[in-house]
């Protein structure tokens, strides 16, 4: 038996089996870990050795390659997993298949499928906030997650998701021509990013639910907490809402802190304290329609 039929019996090898692209990558898939990785290149180097024809060597020392790059590149991965805050992991995939853009350098990557392959110029994002970046552009990010922001400020105000974190008013209109046409963070020159979501200031102000354009830095700390316990003094900050909302008065949450009029006893309208139409006793601090 030859060195080149051992070999195909080894690895199962038929003429097309380099060439076989989504089989590998399926297989590929399933290699995750540094340990996993090892262990594969270990195996084809031991089959390398016993193969004598040119060609089947030459192919797999071309794979030998490719796995030792893909596990030095899980390994760095590994190890910066954590930047300021952020947990970055790969991207595989983009759902579009458009271009994303770099938060940290603003360049556009050039593949529209970034993987490990793709060396330093593969994209990773942040599993909190989605912060997006290069590869090599994590060493120095210029802005921190916001899990890190309100962990931070959870030393100072003993509540993890304080409201304290949140710009809770509605800033007047500016131009951008106050600051140069440059981004207020990072001074590089304003792109357009499309980038909307609903402001939590305009629900509490405004009741209004509709996404408005935002900077990026906004997005994400929007992004962090729109599935957090972020607690807002309602009363503080507009104590009309309830009042001027009906639909707030459903909620059962919120029906806890009203009163019935003690005079009428009317229980289809709820009194909260801060209503404009009631009027509270001085000694008992009962509640009545004025």
């Amino acid at each position: 038996m030859s060195g080149k039929e051992t070999a195909d019996n080894k690895l199962s090898l038929t003429e097309d089996h380099f060439s076989r692209d989504t089989e590998e990558e399926k297989t590929e898939e399933l290699i995750s870990t540094s340990a996993q990785m090892e262990s594969t290149i270990a195996k084809h180097i031991n089959i390398l050795r016993n193969i004598t024809d040119e060609n089947v060597k030459k192919k797999l020392v071309k794979k030998i390659i490719e796995l030792r790059i893909k596990l030095n590149q899980l390994n760095d991965i590994n190890e910066q997993l954590y930047v300021c805050g952020h947990k970055l992991m790969p991207m595989n995939e983009t759902k579009s298949g458009s271009q994303l853009v770099c938060d940290q350098c603003l360049k556009r990557s050039k593949a529209k499928i970034f993987g490990l392959k793709k060396s330093d110029n593969y994209l990773v994002v942040c599993l909190f906030c989605q912060f997006v970046v290069h590869r090599f552009c994590q060493t120095n990010l210029m802005r921190k997650c916001p899990k890190l922001v309100f962990e931070e400020s959870a030393l100072n105000y003993k509540q993890i998701y304080s409201s304290r974190n949140v710009i809770l008013k509605i800033c007047p209109e500016v131009g951008l021509s106050n600051q140069e046409f440059r981004c207020a963070e990072c001074k590089a020159v304003i792109t357009y990013r499309n980038n909307s979501v609903v402001i939590p200031a305009r629900i509490i102000h405004n009741w209004d639910f509709t996404p408005k354009a935002v900077s990026r830095s906004s997005l994400q700390i929007i992004n962090y907490i729109k599935l957090k316990p972020v607690l807002f003094n309602i009363t503080e900050l507009n104590s009309m809402l309830y009042g001027l909302v009906d639909e707030l008065a459903q909620i059962k949450g919120c029906r806890g802190k009203g009163f019935f009029c003690e005079l009428c006893r009317d229980k289809e309208d709820l009194l909260f304290p801060f209503s404009p139409n009631i009027a509270n006793c001085v000694k008992c601090s009962a509640v009545y329609h004025k």
